[in-house]
């Protein structure tokens, strides 16, 4: 899967290959749900944060967008901004 020339690796219930994409590159993120995250967690590492969540439509999860460290905290938009658009 590709999106702005990006390519989208999906991992399904491979907690294992998540964790290898983040660590490989602090560049790379990770869409999940809140409850997956949960269920996660236990694997990841301290360097693995949330770094901006959202409501998932018609559900009563959340969405959230989890990154390897600072850096890539810095990359991603503003919160203000971001809660502005419905982001957390």
């Amino acid at each position: 899967m590709y999106y702005s020339g990006q390519t989208i690796h999906e991992f399904g219930h491979d907690s294992l290959g998540a964790l290898q994409y983040l660590q490989a590159d602090t560049d790379n993120l990770l869409i999940t749900t809140d409850r997956h995250w949960a269920d996660l967690q236990a694997d990841f590492s301290d360097e693995i944060h949330i770094l901006a969540e959202v409501p998932y439509f018609l559900k009563k999860d959340r969405i959230v967008l989890l990154g390897r460290n600072e850096r890539t905290a810095d990359k991603v938009p503003d919160r203000r901004a971001m809660r502005s658009k419905g982001w957390k």
